[in-house]
C-alpha cells in the first residue's frame, strides 16, 4: 500500500506521457555525461584557451535564447511534436559537431547547435506535455518529469566521471556520442510512440486573457499581466537561487571555508538524491491546495537554506562543519526545488491559452536562459568584491521578495487555475487528435 503523498499522485498519466518522461530522462542522461566535462574537454583535449572556452559556452546559452520564441511560435503553427523532434535532431547533431571538434570553428558550430535545439525543444515539449495531460495529471507529470531529469543527470556525472580521462581523448569523444545517442532515442520514442495531443484536454480558462489571445504572437504573452508576474518569478528563482547553486555557491564554499571539491561534488550528488527520492511525496501533498502557496513556500525554504549560508559564512567553520552546513543548504534547497518544480509549470499550462500555448511556454522558458546566463555572472562579481558579505543577505532578501510575489500572484489567479485540482476518477484521455 502506497503512502497517501505518493498514492495521490497516482492520476492514471496516458501511456504517451510516461514515454515522455522517459525521453527525458534518457536525454538527461546524455546530459549528464557531457555537461561537467564541456570546458574541460574543449581545453585540456582540443586545446582551446580557457577565454575562448567561455565564449563557446556563451554561444550555447545565446543560440538558445535566440531560437526559443521562434521555437514557440513554430510550436503553435506547425505543431509541439514536430518542433520537438527537430529540436532533439539538433542538439543530436551539435553533441556529434562537439565530438569531432578538432577546431574552435567546429566547437561553435556545436555549442550553437545544442542551444538552437534547446531552444526549439523546450517550448516544444512543454506544449506536449500540456496537451496530453488533464489538469489534474500536471503536477504528477511535471514533478516525474523532474525527478528523471535530476536522476539522468545524476547518473550520467557519475558514469562519465568514472570513463573519461585527459590523457585518453577517445573516452570524451565516446561520452559526447553516446550524448547525441540519448537525443537520438529520445527522437525516436516521440516519433513512434507520442502522438501530437487533444486540444480538447486545455486547462481552465486564464485570467484577463487579452482579445486576440493566440492570435496576436507574443503581443498576446507580453499583454497577460498575470503571465508576466509569473515570469518575473521564475526569473528570480533562476537568477537568485538555481544559477547560484551551480557558480556562486561552490565558489564560496571553496574560497571562504576551504571546503574541498570532494565535499562539495557530495553536497551536489546529495542535493540530486533528495530530489529524486523527495520529489514524488512532496508533489503528492500539493493537490487540493493554491499552487501561489506552494510556490511562496519553496521560496521561504530556500530563504531557510541561504540562511544556513549565511550562518556557516559569518561562523566561518572549518573542515566537517563547513561541509555539513554546505550539504544542508544543498539538501534544503532541493526541497524547494520539488515543491517549484510541481507547482510552478503546471500553473503556468492552466494559465495559458490552447491557441498560444507554445508561444507562452516559450516565454516561460526565457527566464531559465537569461537567469543561467546572468545569473553566475553577477554571483562571482559580487564574491570577487569588496561586498562580498553582502552575498548570501542578497540571495536571503530575493527569496523573501520571491515569496511575496507569489503571495501576491495567488490574489491575481482565478480559483480553477491556483488550486491545484484533485484526482476523482481514472479517465481515459484523448491524445490522437491534431493541432
Amino acid at each position: 500500500m502506497l503512502p497517501r503523498p505518493i498514492g495521490a499522485l497516482r492520476p492514471g498519466l496516458p501511456r504517451p506521457v510516461w514515454t515522455l518522461i522517459a525521453g527525458a530522462t534518457l536525454s538527461a542522461l546524455g546530459n549528464g555525461l557531457v555537461a561537467p566535462f564541456l570546458a574541460i574537454y574543449l581545453h585540456s583535449v582540443r586545446g582551446v584557451p580557457i577565454v575562448v572556452v567561455g565564449s563557446i559556452l556563451a554561444v550555447e546559452a545565446v543560440g538558445g535564447l535566440g531560437v526559443t520564441l521562434a521555437g514557440g511560435g513554430l510550436t503553435d503553427r506547425f505543431g509541439a511534436r514536430r518542433i520537438s523532434i527537430l529540436g532533439l535532431g539538433l542538439q543530436a547533431a551539435g553533441a556529434a559537431v562537439f565530438a569531432a571538434s578538432v577546431n574552435i570553428p567546429l566547437a561553435v558550430l556545436g555549442a550553437f547547435l545544442v542551444g538552437a535545439g534547446n531552444g526549439l525543444f523546450y517550448p516544444g515539449t512543454f506544449t506536449l506535455l500540456a496537451r496530453l495531460t488533464t489538469p489534474a495529471q500536471r503536477t504528477a507529470a511535471a514533478s516525474l518529469r523532474y525527478a528523471g531529469i535530476n536522476l539522468g543527470m545524476g547518473l550520467g556525472a557519475v558514469i562519465a566521471g568514472l570513463l573519461v580521462s585527459v590523457s585518453q581523448p577517445l573516452t570524451f569523444v565516446g561520452i559526447f556520442l553516446a550524448d547525441a545517442a540519448s537525443f537520438l532515442g529520445f527522437l525516436v520514442l516521440l516519433a513512434l510512440w507520442v502522438p501530437e495531443g487533444a486540444r480538447a484536454v486545455a486547462g481552465p480558462s486564464p485570467s484577463e486573457p487579452p482579445p486576440d489571445a493566440g492570435r496576436g504572437g507574443y503581443r498576446a504573452v507580453w499583454a497577460h499581466r498575470t503571465f508576466r508576474l509569473v515570469l518575473l518569478i521564475q526569473a528570480l528563482m533562476v537568477m537568485g537561487g538555481y544559477a547560484q547553486l551551480s557558480g556562486a555557491i561552490p565558489l564560496d564554499a571553496k574560497a571562504i571555508l576551504g571546503i574541498s571539491t570532494r565535499a562539495i561534488g557530495l553536497a551536489f550528488a546529495a542535493n540530486t538524491i533528495l530530489i529524486v527520492i523527495a520529489q514524488l511525496p512532496l508533489a503528492g501533498l500539493i493537490p487540493g491546495h493554491r499552487r501561489s502557496r506552494v510556490l511562496a513556500a519553496s521560496a521561504l525554504v530556500w530563504t531557510l537554506a541561504f540562511a544556513i549560508g549565511a550562518g556557516a559564512a559569518a561562523l566561518r567553520p572549518h573542515g566537517l562543519a563547513a561541509a555539513l552546513a554546505l550539504g544542508a543548504v544543498y539538501v534544503t534547497f532541493g526541497v524547494g526545488e520539488c515543491l517549484l518544480s510541481a507547482s510552478l509549470a503546471p500553473l503556468a499550462m492552466d494559465l495559458a491559452p490552447e491557441r498560444g500555448r507554445g508561444r507562452y511556454m516559450a516565454a516561460l522558458s526565457l527566464p531559465w536562459g537569461t537567469g543561467m546566463l546572468v545569473g553566475p555572472a553577477l554571483g562571482t562579481l559580487i564574491i570577487g568584491s569588496p561586498a562580498r558579505a553582502l552575498f548570501w543577505p542578497l540571495l536571503l532578501a530575493n527569496a523573501l521578495l520571491v515569496a511575496a510575489m507569489s503571495w501576491r500572484l495567488g490574489r491575481r489567479l482565478p480559483g480553477a487555475v491556483d488550486r491545484a485540482p484533485r484526482r476523482r476518477a481514472r479517465s481515459a484521455l484523448p491524445v490522437a487528435g491534431v493541432e
